[in-house]
């Protein structure tokens, strides 16, 4: 191959330089018609040659070219469309800049034009020869003929040239074929501008010079049998190529990323890509470095993994940041032994400095293990010294919390005496003031002809204001340090406050949650306090009470609800039930009721029951669940079910689980709010 001399060129020295030729075989097995012709076997020899494609287009002699004969534009463009075919995946666009990079170089492997040739007239030779084979012995001429694979020849017969046609089908597809012959419509494509330099300008113009070459050769081969050398592009003597870049993952450590490696498709079973990743771990080509980097498209992973490239994602996590990730790839590296040798088997490097680097990484690998091991050991201590430093702190807050606690005792002790004192005297205070009380209201009624009914709300409002003062002293009791003095007092002024009514309900709860065999605690009630319903509340259940299908059955029942929302019932009391009181159940959305406090107990607020006027109506006894229900059945104000707690199989009758159902929020009034405690 005749190249320029670069050592006469001194600009030249750092863009353009030439390796030794290497001889390639086809590592193919032959079979078949290899006896018969000696096994002969293609052979090619390529001289690589590393370029720097930034630094030869801004220099003041980018007009000479580095190869005679061969314009540097047309090279360029040759290298876009080899990767162009062999990566589909990147556009035209994304190969240029990343080709012409300001660190980027360039290992290119050129063919010499008579090789070229005399390829041609091999693959011609044997291309006839195959033909003659068919016609004797066309059942033993399939697979291989005469040392090139079958799917050579094919692809000859219908290129008819040296350039093997590629699968992909991109701008540059027909760069490297002779079968589709595009015409010259299409050619004149706007260029893409840039206000930097566009290293693709001219690419159209070099298409339709690849496709003159193309036709010259076929009509040259057509008259003269042979192809003259004037008529071999560039297109035909690039076999492959490698574009890297020296990268610093961090300062000191020298990284070489290889960016992209395509090989001619037909040369792929000659030792190409083996050959250009040698060179690439060549120090005496691509510099000294600790690390190489490479984006592998996922079908080529196996490919580097033979050459000693890993894709362990560990090793592989500080070079992560290192440049764009290509789509669909795996990011692999590979690490250079101490002690490199160049492509001629030499050691590239001095044994003594090879050794005492290794010792440098061992010592450097020995105080990074220190230091990893002191900052571990520092950071257990640091937490038994933290541990032992909260248990003094929760210790020392003990001390505090069982001094509080004392504190508190002989506090409440102290208020008890107090509350019972209170206590004392309230009682004297009603027993005296009770009694003028009623002839005071008495003498009024008398004088202003004042009805019964308001005679009985103005009692009952003073009532009212004597049980606030007894809930008031009852909050304040302590319960654990009464004595029976004080529980006394206490009866005593309960049994003063309370009207028959309430003392019907508080009985009515106390027989009802006995009956319970579950219930063996005794209940007291602490609190009773009356529901007082606003107007409006007491004329809607009044319309539906009338509305009813029998309006005489109407009923107390305990409200089993509450334990979801505890909130609502002071809300209940002054305004009744509504439909945020509904319970989702298994019987349906609806208001629960039940005329066991056990039962009603198990969904209400702690120690807490309400106590409401239920209109039943015409009742309809339901088995069957069905949390969608909505409304009772047809012709029925309300269901029985076997409740929420039923579990046994047998007769819905006789059970403490029974629950009714009204699905209108009106159907039920409130009445009182029971609190109570088990003793």
């Amino acid at each position: 191959m005749q190249f320029e001399d670069m050592a006469t060129v001194e600009s030249y020295t750092t863009i353009a330089s030439r390796l030794p030729s290497v001889k390639f075989k086809q590592k193919k097995k032959r079979t078949g018609a290899d006896a018969k012709n000696g096994g002969e076997q293609l052979e090619i020899e390529c001289t690589p040659m590393v370029v720097d494609f930034r630094r030869l287009f801004q220099s003041s002699k980018r007009m000479m070219d580095i190869i005679p004969g061969v314009p540097n534009k047309e090279l360029l463009h040759t290298v876009m469309a080899l990767y162009d075919v062999c990566l589909p995946d990147i556009t035209p666009e994304v190969l240029y800049p990343t080709v012409c990079d300001k660190w980027a170089r360039t290992l290119l492997l050129l063919r010499d034009p008579k090789d070229v040739i005399a390829e041609m007239k091999f693959r011609e030779k044997y291309k006839k020869q195959n033909e003659e084979d068919k016609k004797e012995k066309s059942a033993e001429g399939e697979g291989k003929v005469n040392g090139l694979d079958k799917e050579d020849v094919d692809e000859e017969n219908k290129d008819g040239t040296d350039d093997d046609e590629e699968e992909a089908q991109g701008k540059f597809a027909d760069v490297f074929s002779d079968t589709d012959l595009e015409d010259d419509d299409d050619e004149d494509e706007d260029e893409s501008e840039s206000e930097d330099e566009d290293h693709s300008e001219g690419v159209n113009d070099y298409l339709k010079i690849v496709r003159k070459r193309r036709k010259e050769r076929q009509c040259a081969e057509e008259v003269r049998g042979e192809v003259p050398e004037e008529f071999i592009g560039i297109e035909n003597r690039l076999m492959a190529c490698t574009t890297w870049e020296r990268s610093n993952v961090r300062p000191g450590e020298k990284v070489i990323q290889i960016d992209l490696l395509g090989v001619r498709k037909r040369y792929r079973k000659f030792g190409l890509g083996k050959y250009l990743l040698q060179n690439l771990k060549d120090p005496s080509v691509v510099g000294h470095h600790d690390a190489i980097v490479v984006y592998a498209d996922h079908s080529a992973v196996s490919f580097f993994a033979h050459y000693g490239f890993s894709d362990d994602i560990v090793l592989n996590s500080k070079y992560k940041d290192l440049a764009d990730n290509w789509t669909n790839s795996t990011l692999m590296c590979y690490l250079p032994p101490f002690t490199t040798q160049n492509m001629m088997g030499e050691s590239a490097s001095d044994p003594v400095l090879d050794i005492r680097e290794m010792e440098l990484e061992m010592q450097k690998w020995t105080e990074r293990s220190r230091e990893a091991y002191q900052c571990q050991f520092a950071c257990v201590q640091r937490m038994r010294n933290e541990i032992i430093t909260l248990r003094a702190l929760v210790a020392s807050q003990q001390d505090i919390i069982t001094y509080l606690q004392s504190e508190t005792k002989k506090l409440q002790q102290s208020k008890f005496h107090l509350e019972r004192e209170f206590l004392q005297y309230r009682l004297l205070t009603l027993k005296a003031g009770l009694s003028p009380l009623v002839n005071d209201v008495a003498a009024a009624a008398q004088d202003s002809d004042m009805t019964t009914d308001i005679l009985l709300k103005d009692l009952e409002k003073q009532v009212d204001v004597l049980k606030i003062a007894r809930k008031h002293s009852e909050d304040n009791y302590a319960a654990d340090n009464h004595d029976e003095e004080s529980e006394a007092l206490l009866c005593q002024l309960t049994t003063d406050l309370y009207s028959t009514s309430d003392w019907e309900i508080i009985e009515d709860f106390k027989e009802s949650l006995s009956q319970d065999d579950d219930v063996t605690q005794k209940a007291e009630v602490t609190m009773l306090t009356k529901a007082n319903v606003c107007r409006a509340g007491l004329e809607a259940f009044q319309k539906t009470k009338h509305d009813l299908t029998d309006p005489t059955m109407c009923t107390r029942l305990y409200y089993c609800g509450s334990l979801e929302r505890p909130q609502r019932l002071q809300k209940i009391l002054k305004n009744g039930f509504g439909e945020q009181d509904f319970s989702h159940g298994e019987y349906g959305v609806g208001l629960y009721f039940s005329q066991y406090a056990s039962t009603a107990a198990q969904f209400s607020a702690f120690n807490k029951l309400l106590v409401a006027e239920v209109g039943l109506g015409h009742t309809d006894t339901v088995i069957k669940k069905d949390v969608t229900r909505l409304t009772p059945s047809i012709g029925y104000d309300s269901i029985l079910t076997k409740g929420r707690l039923f579990h046994a199989k047998g007769d819905l009758s006789g059970g403490c689980g029974q629950e009714y159902v009204v699905f209108s929020p009106s159907q039920a009034l409130p009445l009182y709010l029971i609190e109570y405690k088990l003793v």
